[in-house]
Order: C-alpha cells, then sequence, then structure tokens
C-alpha cells in the first residue's frame, strides 16, 4: 500500500518544486526590472478590446501576445453564472 502512493508524492514533490522555482524566477524578474530600470508594469496583462481579448506577458527580457477571447468569454460566463461581480 505504501508502495503505491509513492510515484504521487515524488511527482507532486516535483511539480511543487517546479512551480516555486518558477514563480521564483517571474518575481526575481519583475524586481530586477523594477530596481534597475524603474519599470514596474505588470508581468501579464489582459487587454480587452471591442472585438478580442489579448494577453501580453513581459518577462525574462521577451514580449509576447496571445489572443484569449474564447477564455475571457468562458471566464466572464462562469463569473455571472455564479453571480460573482467581475468587471
Amino acid at each position: 500500500m505504501k508502495r503505491d502512493w509513492r510515484a504521487f508524492w515524488m511527482g507532486f514533490g516535483v511539480s511543487i518544486f517546479v512551480f516555486l522555482t518558477g514563480t521564483g524566477l517571474l518575481m526575481v524578474d519583475y524586481e530586477g526590472r523594477k530596481l534597475s530600470f524603474g519599470d514596474d508594469a505588470p508581468i501579464a496583462r489582459v487587454e480587452r478590446g471591442p472585438a478580442r481579448t489579448d494577453l501580453t506577458v513581459r518577462a525574462f527580457g521577451r514580449k509576447g501576445t496571445w489572443d484569449v477571447t474564447e477564455l475571457d468569454r468562458a471566464w466572464c460566463f462562469l463569473c455571472d453564472f455564479m453571480c460573482v461581480p467581475h468587471k
């Protein structure tokens, strides 16, 4: 019985380690930009336009933009369904 859980706990531990390491790297990048250049822009920002929603990510000296219109619609539907104010 104990051997059956070993793989789960190993996978869980590695996943937590990767998540915390990634979060730490993003925090160091943000704080470094803020201290060095005075740039306190957020790492990720959602920009809602009339026709589409974009997710802009600035991290590690790169900038990427992705269309997340369908995810935004799903999020708004979920919030409306649960009567949670979201805008």
